[in-house]
């Protein structure tokens, strides 16, 4: 499953469930290996992501992704422009995402942002709970996520079953913690960053390229 990884520039969830600061704001979400089946014993796969820093800036929002190798990686996301520009893990060179390329899974759905928390209801409200010394509305919900597989006889179909789990702290309704199905997320809010975001010179050039390039023809 990929939640939306545009990184969107909401503040408040519409239905008032779980909250984020408005930009200009800044949060750390580290990556907490969790066994839902058993949280004593360690997960049978190891997260391949330690943490992800996210600054938000008006419309710009920056995700920088320190992954388990100790690789450094990063997302821009224009939410204006309907683009994320990302730099691959593999060669460090900058890739467009734009449209329904944004949501896909893989190595950019990283997600831990107000879209994530898309499929919070309050029926899903199981207790309530004290994650990390901060008391807590706890919810969980499994949903079926649709998915496709290529074979040698064409592309299949079905769908699977996905677990997800979360903490909101019942005071300011900020997150705390979230499981997306793959990964345990636990949230750290920073102070408001100053000034505005500067992208990294390759991204600064791949942004100036989709500009011109999306200027209508005279």
């Amino acid at each position: 499953m990929a939640f939306a990884a545009a990184c969107p520039i909401l503040a408040v969830r519409a239905d008032g469930l779980v909250q984020f600061p408005p930009a200009p704001a800044a949060w750390t979400v580290d990556i907490v290996p969790y066994n839902r089946i058993d949280p004593a014993k360690p997960p049978e796969t190891p997260p391949d992501i330690k943490k992800i820093d996210i600054t938000r800036v008006g419309d710009v929002c920056r995700n920088v992704i320190t992954w388990a190798t100790g690789k450094i990686t990063e997302r821009w996301g224009y939410d204006k422009l309907g683009v994320v520009i990302v730099t691959e893990t593999v060669t460090g060179r900058p890739a467009f995402m734009t449209g329904e390329d944004i949501g896909l899974d893989g190595e950019y759905a990283i997600g831990f942002d107000a879209a994530a928390f898309s499929w919070l209801s309050d029926k899903l409200l199981k207790d309530e709970v004290l994650y990390n010394g901060k008391k807590c509305l706890h919810y969980q919900n499994t949903i079926m996520v649709d998915h496709t597989l290529s074979t040698p006889n064409g592309v299949k179909h079905f769908t699977k079953p996905l677990y997800c789990e979360a903490w909101i702290a019942k005071e300011t309704l900020f997150p705390v913690a979230m499981y997306d199905g793959r990964k345990l997320g636990v949230f750290t809010f920073h102070d408001p960053p100053a000034g505005t975001l500067t992208p990294p010179h390759m991204i600064q050039k791949q942004l100036e390229h989709y500009i011109a390039a999306s200027q209508p023809l005279k």
